[in-house]
């Protein structure tokens, strides 16, 4: 009756739906029940319910009509999704502890948020889609625990407003995108926070930045920092490094870093040197090389677009002791050692790995990887230097990954080369056991001295490797 249709490499369903027939049962008991006043289609106001939880799902001219019947001062919850076009007035949903409001794209309709100032018992406030109007001061609030507005358009483009007078606190998520929303000094108020995402050090004042550490509660926090010299210094890379440092040693889970700046090699040496709970760490951004308080990450489950300007065979090590990764997606512009030996033992519970890199020759050795079941890797050899090792083959062992599942190639060479990389790996992944049940896709792209596409027959390439 509950089907998955979403599954993560660590086995946690995070998507799931009913079956039609348990979702008309389910909407059959809300409408007996009154439990939920789903406007839709078919919906009718013939009377004046009690209404407590509303479902605004399509237009319906009703909606406008009788909105004043449904007396909206004892309406709990109220959730709109895409379709809805007519939203009531927010001040009249006096009662409420749930706002769920979509409009179904981002730079829609306008949304003054300062409507909701006066709903006293608000727990629970998402915005989506909207093109909103922070206010400055949020009135009376003490019960809000959560506030997204991460997926709308701030008009104006940067805004700023007292989040830290909402003292219950728990998740905060600020605009992602078209537009930048700053905080009031004062920061270390929330200190119930356990989520805040999307905060723009370029736009929050150092102050703020050093109040990051003091939220020893946080668990999750996605930073980004794209343009220089937005705050009171020019570079308060030390004040960060500083804030992340404090929170890896207390309870920090999860860490998104969109750090687009050039950032100094002693930023990512001091930024998280005791990353005690760590679990998942994305980085957008080149950094030096793999930092080496990794090796101290013994929770880290997933690490994601790792972009690291050099790479050698001390940095995989690091990487291959971590005892949970499951998830790597790793980046290299420059690998020093051209072969890279994948030992054994190495990266025991890995289930998905990709790799972006020079064309280089990479090898698997027995034991290595004994979990992974996706394999993803990206060579780009348009270099002079990476066509010298188009004599040999650019892959090895892969008949040693027993459980691999899936693999999926994709290599840029210069005019001429494809055909020999291309029937290397061939003859690599013909040598697996499982090779004619594997998920396969091979993509070559060859360039000429101009950098220009020379055009690959697919079906010749699909043909001789069983894939697609």
């Amino acid at each position: 009756m509950v089907t998955p249709i979403f599954t993560t490499y660590s086995g946690e369903m995070s998507q799931c739906r009913v079956h039609d027939l348990m979702l008309d049962l389910i909407m059959s008991k809300c409408k007996e029940e009154n439990f939920i006043t789903i406007i839709d289609t078919k919906f009718i106001m013939n009377r004046a319910p009690q209404v407590r939880r509303i479902s605004h799902q399509f237009n319906n001219r009703d909606m406008a009509l009788g909105v004043d019947r449904m007396n909206p001062s004892q309406v709990r919850s109220y959730t709109s999704f895409s379709a809805a076009d007519y939203m009531p007035q927010l001040s009249k949903f006096e009662l409420s502890r749930v706002l769920d409001m979509d409009c179904g794209f981002i730079a829609g309709k306008p949304l003054d948020l300062s409507a909701i100032n006066h709903i006293f018992l608000l727990r629970y406030v998402k915005v989506f889609g909207f093109r909103l109007e922070l206010p400055k001061k949020f009135g009376k609030l003490e019960h809000l625990m959560t506030l997204d507005v991460s997926h709308t358009q701030l008009y104006p483009s940067n805004q700023a407003s007292d989040f830290t007078s909402l003292s219950s606190l728990r998740h905060l998520e600020l605009p992602s995108r078209g537009g930048t929303a700053a905080m009031t000094n004062g920061l270390s108020k929330l200190c119930n926070l356990r989520t805040l995402f999307y905060f723009h050090v370029g736009a929050n004042s150092v102050e703020c930045i050093r109040d990051l550490g003091e939220l020893t509660n946080l668990r999750e926090l996605s930073l980004t920092y794209s343009r220089p010299g937005d705050v009171e210094e020019d570079n308060p890379d030390t004040i960060l490094a500083a804030s992340l440092d404090k929170l890896g040693n207390n309870n920090l889970r999860y860490l998104s870093l969109d750090y687009q700046r050039a950032a100094s090699a002693q930023f990512w040496r001091n930024c998280l040197t005791r990353p005690r709970h760590l679990q998942r760490l994305v980085l957008f951004g080149l950094i030096p090389k793999v930092p080496t308080w990794m090796a101290q990450a013994n929770r880290l489950s997933s690490v994601s677009h790792l972009q690291v300007q050099e790479l050698r065979s001390d940095d995989f090590r690091v990487l291959a002791q971590l005892p949970c990764l499951i998830f790597l997606h790793l980046l290299a512009e420059t690998i020093l050692e051209k072969n890279i030996i994948i030992y054994p033992n190495a990266f025991p519970s890995l289930k998905y790995f990709g790799f972006y890199c020079e064309l280089s020759c990479m090898t698997f050795a027995p034991a290595a990887m004994p979990r992974l079941q996706d394999l993803g890797i990206r060579f780009y050899g348009r270099g002079q230097g990476a066509m010298q090792v188009h004599e040999c083959s650019p892959v090895g062992g892969i008949e040693h990954l027993a459980c691999l599942e899936k693999i999926s190639v994709y290599i840029e060479v210069k005019c001429g080369h494809g055909s020999r990389i291309e029937s290397a790996w061939r003859d690599a992944i013909s040598r697996h056991p499982n090779s004619q049940a594997m998920q396969i896709s091979v993509h070559i792209t060859e360039y000429d001295e101009d950098g220009y596409v020379i055009p690959v027959d697919r079906e010749a390439v699909a043909g001789v490797i069983g894939g697609d």
